[in-house]
């Protein structure tokens, strides 16, 4: 079981047309018209909630339909936004027979929970409706918590009263019943429109202290700062994680697949050298060609062990051989018939 925090942050998103239909059946339509900030703060009094978000979701009617009552709930929205409440809006929908529908609000209120939760986690989720659609919401949400080893608790408000049928909510909350008197306290006077909200604006995360430089995986431990950091701007190779470290036997086993790896091209040059024909002369230019071309065909065949790598293992390997070979001062050898 996790630990309950002392101190619940809770983010309530209301279902506006739910919480409206249900506060009519339960007191009738002058207990209806309901200021969303007010409700909200009133039931994180009650509960003891640190309030840290406030999303109300509601479908308005088509202006084409109707533009007085458009436009009357373009007003509303537009002040309790001004409360600091964020609101979202979609156009109701008729049917064949003339019914506005409200499609997308349900989706929409889901998405934004989850996404919320998900980049700033909250202790309190409280959803104003009895939509058991949300019964997925709070599946999901206490999902989250638990691959987070995170507390939450999920709650369905909503207006009831005793003469309505029994109710236990959503599915997977704890029910919450906002009764006449509360109900009655929280509409959308004058009063509750003068309240405000500044939602909870978390501190930027702090920049990181710069990473020191990293040594290269092949840096002899008597390497000076100077080279190591000519090595850096160079880019030569850095260091593998510690799991691929651990998997590729460390830096040891590289060096000596790279030593392996010199120690054939060596042979290469000696081998060339003393195949020369009687007569021939061989500059530098030819002979530097030839163990070039010798050397990749050795050094295919003698590097298969490393086939079961990743191709970066591979990369370093060939840059850091690459690196020593050109450190060998090939001598201008002439080979004459006297």
């Amino acid at each position: 079981m996790y630990e309950e925090p002392p101190a619940k942050r809770a983010v309530a998103f209301v279902d506006g047309a739910n919480t409206r239909l249900c506060a009519r059946k339960a007191f009738g339509d002058a207990l209806m018209n309901i200021n969303p900030l007010a409700m909200i703060q009133a039931v994180c009094a009650r509960e003891g909630f640190e309030l840290a978000g406030a999303y109300y979701y509601l479908g308005i009617p088509d202006v084409r339909v109707t533009e007085d009552g458009h436009y009357a709930w373009m007003k509303r929205c537009a002040r309790w936004r001004r409360q600091g409440v964020r609101v979202f809006t979609r156009t109701l929908l008729q049917d064949d027979s003339g019914v506005s529908r409200e499609k997308g609000i349900d989706v929409r209120l889901a998405l934004d929970a989850v996404d919320l939760y998900r980049r700033e986690p909250f202790d309190v989720a409280i959803l104003f409706s009895q939509d058991q659609d949300f019964s997925e919401l709070a599946a999901e949400l206490k999902t989250l918590a638990r691959e987070e080893g995170r507390w939450i608790e999920i709650v369905s408000a909503f207006p009831w009263n005793e003469t309505l049928a029994p109710t236990q909510g959503i599915v997977g909350t704890r029910p919450l019943y906002l009764d006449q008197d509360l109900v009655g306290a929280v509409l959308d006077t004058a009063e509750n429109r003068a309240l405000r909200f500044k939602p909870i604006v978390h501190a930027a995360p702090q920049t990181p202290p710069p990473a020191e430089p990293v040594v290269p995986v092949f840096a002899h431990p008597q390497t000076t700062p100077a080279e190591t950091a000519a090595a850096i701007e160079l880019r030569l190779p850095v260091p593998v994680p510690a799991a691929r470290r651990a998997r590729l036997g460390g830096g040891l086993w590289l060096s000596a697949a790279s030593a392996l790896y010199l120690a054939a091209a060596l042979a290469t040059f000696v081998l060339l050298a003393a195949r020369t024909a009687p007569g021939e002369t061989h500059g530098p230019a030819a002979l530097e060609a030839q163990l070039a071309e010798v050397t990749r065909d050795i050094a295919q065949a003698a590097l298969w062990p490393l086939y079961w790598a990743q191709h970066d293992d591979l990369d370093r390997l060939a840059i850091r051989a690459a690196e020593r070979a050109s450190s060998i001062a090939l001598p201008h050898w002439r080979f004459d018939t006297d």
